[in-house]
């Protein structure tokens, strides 16, 4: 066969044009793909610059800031506190009841009752503060 020569077999026409076709639809997955990522980091750009412009045209940002660390200091808590522990659970040290602890944070933990009272979280965050 010479070079330029058109091949003129119709198997081998449908296997490409077989070929093509699924090539075709995995560029069109994957262009779908990042059009929906794209939407993603639009919508969290908005949120970003939203949050900029009402910081820039706010004076007292206490508020929003005790927020985050509130959310914060809850975060860490979830994560690092037993759920539904009583506070028993710190015992002192040497006591042999769970963990030890001697600090005035422990205190008042064990005199809340619960590891997930509202109160003893708020002091968090309000010490954190």
């Amino acid at each position: 066969m010479k070079e330029g020569e058109v091949i003129e077999s119709g198997m081998l026409t449908r296997q490409i044009e077989k070929a093509q076709r699924k090539v075709e639809a995995h560029n069109f997955d994957i262009r779908k793909n990042l059009l929906l990522f794209d939407d993603v980091a639009n919508d969290q750009r908005k949120v970003v610059y939203q949050q900029r412009t009402e910081v820039m045209g706010t004076e007292d940002l206490s508020g929003a800031i005790r927020g985050l660390m509130e959310d914060s200091v809850g975060s860490l808590l979830d994560l690092h506190m037993p759920k539904h522990a009583a506070s028993s659970d710190l015992g002192p040290a040497g006591s042999g009841g769970g963990r030890t602890c001697e600090t005035s944070t422990c205190t008042w933990i064990r005199r809340a009752g619960c590891l997930q009272s509202r109160s003893w979280r708020s002091r968090c965050c309000a010490n954190a503060w």
